[in-house]
Parts: C-alpha cells; sequence; structure tokens
C-alpha cells in the first residue's frame, strides 16, 4: 500500500443495538479512538438482523438526509464525495441491528485513504 494512502488516525467500531433504540457515534469525540477531527472515509456495515437508519452530520449541527441501511448492505462515505463524518446519528428498526464501522482521517484532507478497503 504506497504511503499516501496509509491512514493517520482511525478507529474500528462493532456495536449491538437493541430493537428500536437510537445511538450517536461521535467520531470526533470518542474518548478511545477519537479522531480529533471529523472522518474523510468511512464505511458501516449492517450485519442485521433489521434495518438501520444513519443520518450524518459533517459539524455535529447540519444533518444529513436519513439513509436506511438493510441487513447486508454498506454506508461508505469517500474523500472523493466531498463529504466529511463528524458525528452519526443512528436508529435500529424493530428487530435491532448489529453493525461494524470504520472511519479515518488520512494525512491531508483527501488524500486517497480508502477505510472500505479495511473489509
Amino acid at each position: 500500500m504506497p504511503e499516501i494512502f496509509k491512514p493517520r488516525l482511525s478507529f474500528i467500531n462493532e456495536e449491538t443495538m437493541l430493537p428500536s433504540t437510537s445511538s450517536v457515534l461521535y467520531i470526533m469525540e470518542d474518548k478511545q479512538f477519537g479522531l480529533g477531527e471529523p472522518a474523510d472515509s468511512g464505511y458501516l456495515v449492517n450485519d442485521g438482523p433489521g434495518a438501520l437508519t444513519v443520518i450524518n452530520s459533517d459539524d455535529g449541527k447540519h444533518k444529513s438526509k436519513p439513509m436506511t441501511v438493510r441487513v447486508g448492505e454498506t454506508a461508505v462515505w469517500e474523500h472523493e464525495d466531498d463529504e466529511v463524518v463528524h458525528t452519526l446519528f443512528l436508529t435500529a428498526d424493530a428487530l435491532g441491528v448489529n453493525y461494524r464501522s470504520r472511519f479515518a482521517r488520512g494525512k491531508h484532507m483527501g488524500d486517497g485513504l480508502h477505510a472500505r478497503e479495511e473489509l
């Protein structure tokens, strides 16, 4: 892997959400893995059994449209999209969900890091 693709900071998270619950994933402020700045690449894989609604915020205030991630689907954020991930607002459906996610920040914004290469 060329040096430019090596992440400067990254974290991997796995979580189980009970049915009909909500959670917030603070990319910048996580006590163990916090990046200290928004991620410029990331993915979230839904391992089921239910669906997950994901809302991204690039600054902790402004929010994207809700995205539904069904069982076996992956939500991907890439530096080419000119979209960063600061905070994710997650809501599990009536079945609950297990998910895996990875978010990373390259050496410089848009340096080519792809978090999903680690899937």
